[in-house]
């Protein structure tokens, strides 16, 4: 090879580099031909570069949008669209159930894709599917109202403490103003401006759910909301969001990458995660030390049925489980919250109404209790479209077509290649799911002037398509953020 290169008249030092850049490119060319016009997929609609290279779904997909990308994308191509040479992305409500639809006994399933969920095997998230449903059995009563009705004086004591912090941090700064005045409602001072000091609503209430999930599940809370501060668990689960996007990208892509940055940087990649699971460890250990009885998460997880020999959690399971019911139960809980407090502000007629709802039905705070909340239909149903239009959880959960290939939308998608997932923010977000004119909806950009409840107070005849064939199939993952957040909202209204 030497001899051809001095045969063309380049030095080898040149032109070897050259050759392996050319064939590189020649590979690439080829590979992304092969995407276009030979691939399984080539029928499916989609932007052509994302079906030509993963790269832009990559991009999108490091850059914490992918979500709004591919609705933008659906909102293009319609209700499928390829997202990359072997990703499909679904809006259709009936794929979710093609897709992640319960099997029978013996029927083979969509898996779930090994990259996505490696660091999940061992908890309820991700296991496989005989643990999965060992996981479901042991924590199904874990968030049901049942649950939160019996956790009530403890969840009724966070609560209370969050507005006496919130109280405090008004008055303290209603003292130090100038203008201000006793009598002075809603932020307007003496001159007729308004006082734009602010309090980070998003924090408290944060502070308020990882203490009510820490008690909850540990038999003690983190102590956010005594020193307003998070704790050091709840700061790596937010540094973790974007370190995941990163494993799991090179998972995909770059596998040995993967493992050669993890023994150069320890420290780096995968420390977030590392340390919650090293918080959940110590946690776990320090509740299971108790002598005393607690109907929490942890005594469901350490609970086996003596009705069936179905096997309970090891303390792996235990601690894994842990890790991911915080996550779950308190995160996604803060998220709802606050995109319903923003929503309320950008809309003064549901606010007054919603206000109004509560007002009616309580005299004073002291009465607001789950069983007198779960009357209240209208703070239900404001929730409801809190979490249709800014969803704790957008992202996808994907999966692989089973072996044999599957029939999704009426259309065969074949086994292995293809990744499959339902964009949920695309299917309760955009209008073509509704069975209203364009005038209500006058743009699918303008999330506040959407704002409408009344969609989930409607009759059955005239609610959103996706109500009951995606929120209602979504309820594992909303019912957390819905019970919990119900005790919240009323006593702030």
């Amino acid at each position: 090879m030497i001899e051809l290169f001095h045969l063309a008249g380049t030095h080898p030092v040149v032109a070897l580099p050259l050759f392996f850049l050319g064939f590189a490119v020649i590979a690439t060319t080829l590979h992304c031909l092969y995407n276009l016009y030979l691939h399984p997929l080539r029928h499916y609609p989609g932007p052509t570069l994302w079906a030509a290279t993963s790269v832009p779904y990559t991009l999108a997909f490091l850059s914490g949008h992918v979500s709004e990308r591919i609705a933008e994308l659906h909102a293009q191509h319609g209700d499928i669209v390829r997202v990359a040479p072997s990703r499909l992305s679904y809006t259709d409500p009936s794929a979710w159930r093609d897709i992640r639809g319960h099997r029978k006994a013996g029927e083979s399933e969509n898996t779930k894709e090994a990259e996505f969920y490696a660091s999940s095997r061992n908890n309820v998230l991700g296991a496989p599917r005989d643990d999965h449903t060992r996981f479901r059995r042991v924590l199904a009563h874990g968030f049901s109202a049942k649950a939160m009705h019996l956790q009530e004086p403890l969840i009724t004591r966070y609560v209370d403490l969050l507005i006496a912090r919130l109280r405090d941090l008004v008055s303290s700064k209603a003292k130090s103003d100038p203008n201000s005045h006793p009598s002075v409602k809603d932020g307007e001072r003496d001159d007729g401006a308004v006082n734009r000091e602010a309090v980070d609503i998003v924090s408290f209430f944060n502070f308020t759910t990882f203490d009510i999930i820490g008690d909850l599940s540990f038999g003690s809370p983190f102590g956010c909301l005594e020193t307003m501060t998070l704790h050091p668990w709840v700061s790596s689960i937010f540094d973790s969001v974007a370190d995941f996007s990163l494993v799991v990208t090179l998972r995909r892509n770059a596998p040995l990458l993967l493992s050669t940055l993890r023994m150069v940087f320890p420290n780096w990649i995968g420390r977030a995660q590392a340390d919650q699971a090293a918080y959940a460890a110590a946690q776990v250990s320090k509740r299971l030390a108790l002598d005393t009885e607690r109907h929490d998460f942890i005594d469901a997880m350490t609970f086996t049925s003596t009705s069936n020999s179905e096997k309970g959690m090891s303390r792996e399971e235990i601690i894994e489980n842990a890790r991911i019911m915080v996550l779950a139960g308190s995160e996604t809980t803060a998220t709802a919250l606050s995109a319903a407090v923003y929503l309320l502000c950008c809309d003064s007629r549901v606010k007054q109404a919603l206000t109004k709802e509560v007002r009616e039905a309580f005299s004073d705070e002291t009465e607001i209790d789950f069983h007198g909340v779960q009357r209240l239909k209208y703070i239900g149903a404001v929730l409801d479209e809190s979490m249709r239009i800014l969803p704790p959880v957008p992202g996808n959960f994907p999966r692989v077509a089973q072996k044999g290939g599957v029939v999704i939308c009426g259309k065969f998608v074949p086994e292995g290649v293809s990744f499959l997932s339902l964009c949920l923010f695309s299917s309760i977000l955009l209008y073509f799911f509704f069975p209203f004119p364009p005038s209500i909806y006058p743009s699918r950009h303008h999330w506040p002037s959407q704002f409408n409840p009344e969609f989930f107070l409607s009759p059955a005849d005239t609610k959103p398509l996706f109500t009951d064939k995606i929120l209602i199939a979504r309820n594992k993952c909303k019912d957390s953020p819905r019970h919990l957040a119900l005790g919240h909202v009323p006593q702030s209204a």
